[in-house]
C-alpha cells in the first residue's frame, strides 16, 4: 500500500441528477509532479475519458451537471466545471437512480479492498430479474474502462488510485495527527459485476 510522500492527491466529484434525485461518483488520482495542475484542462480529461463514455450506457433522463475537482494536497487548488452532457438512452423504461450498474475497480495490493462505483441511469431491459443482460456486458465493460486510465492535461499523468482514507489512530505505520499523509492502491483493473446493484443514499426521500 503506498503512502503519497510529494505526490498529490485529487478527488474528482462526477455530480448527475436523475429525476431530481442527485447521484454523486467520485474518483481518486495520483499526481506525481510538483507543478500545480490545470483543474479546467483535467475536467476536460476527466469528461472525455470517464465522463463522457457512461453516456452510451445512462439514459437521457439522466443529466452530468458539474465536475469538481479538489487537491486535497493544496486545499488553494480546487474548482467546479459545468457539464450538462446526458445520456444516450431513450427508452422510456428507465429503473430509478438507486440501481445501478456494479464497477469493481481492482486492487494493486491484497492490503486494501477493491474499490467500487455505482453508475446510474440503467434502462429496464438492460436486466433481467436482478442481472445484466448478456448482450450488454461488452457495452458496459467499454463504456466503464476509462476509469482504469491514466488522464493526461498537458505534461501531467494523473493515475487512478483506490483510496483508504486518513490514518487513525490504530495505524502503527503513519503519525494520527498527520493531516497529510494518504495511503491508497493503484487501480490494476476494471471490472463489471454481473449483478445489478443499489445505492442507499439514492433511494427517494419522503417530507
Amino acid at each position: 500500500m503506498p503512502i503519497n510522500g510529494s505526490a498529490q492527491i485529487l478527488e474528482i466529484i462526477d455530480r448527475q441528477v436523475l429525476f431530481s434525485q442527485e447521484v454523486i461518483n467520485r474518483y481518486w488520482y495520483r499526481l506525481d509532479a510538483i507543478s500545480t495542475p490545470d483543474l479546467t484542462a483535467l475536467a476536460n480529461a476527466f469528461r472525455v475519458s470517464v465522463a463522457n463514455p457512461l453516456l452510451a450506457i445512462q439514459t437521457d433522463q439522466l443529466t452530468h451537471i458539474e465536475t469538481e475537482i479538489i487537491n486535497h494536497s493544496d486545499l488553494s487548488n480546487y474548482g467546479t466545471f459545468s457539464n450538462g452532457n446526458s445520456g444516450d438512452l431513450t427508452d422510456p423504461a428507465i429503473l430509478p437512480p438507486f440501481v445501478a450498474f456494479g464497477i469493481r475497480l481492482l486492487r494493486s495490493s491484497r492490503d486494501m479492498r477493491n474499490g467500487a462505483k455505482r453508475i446510474a441511469g440503467m434502462q429496464e431491459n438492460y436486466q433481467d430479474d436482478g442481472f445484466l443482460e448478456a448482450g450488454v456486458l461488452a457495452t458496459v465493460a467499454s463504456a466503464v474502462s476509462g476509469m482504469g486510465d491514466n488522464l493526461v492535461e498537458s505534461i501531467r499523468n494523473y493515475v487512478p488510485i483506490i483510496v483508504r482514507n486518513r490514518p487513525t489512530a490504530d495505524d502503527p505505520l503513519i503519525d494520527p495527527d498527520d493531516t497529510s499523509t494518504w495511503r491508497y492502491s493503484f487501480v490494476s483493473g476494471v471490472q463489471v459485476r454481473t449483478i445489478v446493484t443499489t445505492q442507499n443514499s439514492r433511494k427517494f426521500k419522503s417530507a
